[in-house]
């Protein structure tokens, strides 16, 4: 099985269902891949070379699998700058910083476009568009309340909860209420992030936490303080290793997780499921954004996105990643077998059953509620 990335400073890419470069790279030593070292350019280098593209982007992001055709037809990788949250993105591009394109998530477009840093996409010149999912080109934060599209997307990902199923066979329709009963105190791990409020929030019956009126917040807190006060948390991880590694050890028996961590766990031997909750997984959304000061030819800047967008860019991502593809295509290529492996054996049922993570109004109410929860306030 390949590694989910991941792509949300540490805590942000956590609770958008993303794992720092230590984390990627350990994973993927794992199952046998390595990341390709490319050229990183500074601001100075910009200024002395404009007529290279220079690509904004997650750590993992930065390899030639992934732009093959860019690299067929223009004889060389982009020039890539890295970010660690796409708050530091931002800021880094007020402050004069001029790429050419921006790996955006969903949660962050509007703001990125409310700023000016960003520009509207010309969908004339994506050939490849009408081959996406339609529930992706669709999506707010790909398309913005304007009505024009600002993001392109390119790579998916689910958040759910991994358990030990010697544990817990018999115990009927998986559901993240397990996360909350008594009967597993001790035994469970949550992820030190808000996607812990957004479990509470699914478990009360929200049919989006994301979006839920800031007035109910308290009482996911209270949910949440009595699962701490009754002790059926046994602790929050910061990094996936934690959980992998209490699963495996039989410290606990269910913990939030991601895709790849039950499936690096199965490779080992141990008895763990990645659950299909009735209330849905968690499904985040990532994509390419095209600056409003970017230096690079237009046909530079739509030929990265193409090629980011072409269905063996998207057979790697599947297979060297467990990632999602924005394109269709891409999963008719790999064997059905192989999809089932990575849980995507149906893409379409999957997003009609996932609550999209999306940009919160509420976001610092739900990141105080959480430091709160911690802290037993």
């Amino acid at each position: 099985m390949g590694a989910t990335m991941d792509p949300k400073t540490f805590r942000e890419r956590l609770s958008e269902g993303r794992m720092d470069r230590r984390d990627l790279h350990r994973t993927l030593a794992a199952v046998g891949l390595s990341m390709v070292a490319v050229p990183m350019m500074s601001g100075a280098a910009r200024a002395e070379d404009k007529d290279n593209l220079l690509a904004m982007t997650w750590a993992g992001y930065e390899i030639p699998e992934f732009v093959g055709e860019y690299v067929e037809e223009h004889g060389a990788q982009p020039e890539y700058s890295i970010f660690a949250t796409q708050d530091e993105a931002l800021a880094k591009i007020r402050a004069g910083f001029a790429p050419d394109t921006v790996h955006l998530c969903t949660t962050k477009t509007q703001k990125f476009a409310d700023a000016e840093v960003i520009k509207p996409i010309d969908l004339e010149r994506v050939p490849r568009w009408n081959d996406l999912w339609p529930r992706l080109r669709e999506m707010k934060g790909v398309k913005l309340d304007d009505g024009e599209v600002y993001m392109v997307p390119v790579d998916w990902g689910s958040s759910s909860f991994c358990y030990r199923t010697d544990v817990f066979e018999g115990e009927g329709e998986e559901t993240w209420a397990w996360l909350f009963d008594d009967r597993y105190a001790g035994r469970v791990a949550m992820q030190d992030a808000i996607m812990s409020i957004v479990a509470a929030g699914l478990v009360a019956g929200y049919d989006n936490p994301y979006v839920m009126p800031v007035d109910d917040l308290p009482e996911l807190k209270d949910k949440l303080v009595d699962q701490r006060e009754s002790g059926i948390v046994r602790f929050y991880w910061e990094s996936p290793t934690e959980y992998v590694n209490a699963l495996a050890n039989g410290e606990v028996d269910i913990a939030m997780c991601w895709a790849n961590g039950a499936i690096e766990l199965q490779n080992q031997g141990i008895p763990v499921k990645y659950a299909n909750p009735k209330e849905g997984v968690v499904t985040w959304v990532c994509g390419v954004s095209i600056s409003a000061n970017g230096e690079a030819d237009d046909e530079l800047v739509y030929d990265f996105i193409d090629a980011m967008l072409a269905p063996e860019s998207g057979v790697y991502m599947i297979e060297g990643y467990g990632q999602g593809h924005s394109n269709t295509k891409a999963f008719d290529m790999v064997a059905p077998e192989r999809l089932a492996e990575l849980g995507f054996a149906n893409p379409s049922e999957m997003m009609d059953t996932s609550v999209f993570s999306t940009a919160s109004p509420a976001r610092e109410a739900f990141e105080s509620v959480w430091e709160e929860v911690k802290l037993g306030m």
